[in-house]
């Protein structure tokens, strides 16, 4: 069987900045992987037995190639699945 789970970059909930005008700066929030995705892959992983493939699929420009986030993904992303980086959306 082949379990695909999707999974999207939020920003770091303590980096968003409230300005004086209310409205919300993300220049310095880091991005992260969703909780829920997070929560998605381990579900993906679970369920996966030795012969299942699975591929943590997601949509991104040039963020994707962030250090911190290619490390978060290697942690998150079980050793047996194919993340998929599409690079069809502007960050």
């Amino acid at each position: 069987m082949k379990i695909i789970t999707c999974f999207k970059l939020v920003p770091e909930e303590q980096d968003i900045v409230v300005t004086p005008e209310y409205t919300l700066n993300f220049d310095n929030a880091d991005a992260k992987i969703s909780q829920f995705d997070l929560n998605a892959i381990e579900a993906a992983s679970q369920l996966a037995t030795d012969d299942d493939e699975i591929a943590a699929l997601t949509v991104g420009g040039s963020l994707l190639q962030n250090s911190k986030v290619r490390s978060a993904q290697r942690c998150a992303i079980p050793r047996a699945a194919q993340p998929v980086f599409g690079a069809g959306c502007a960050t």
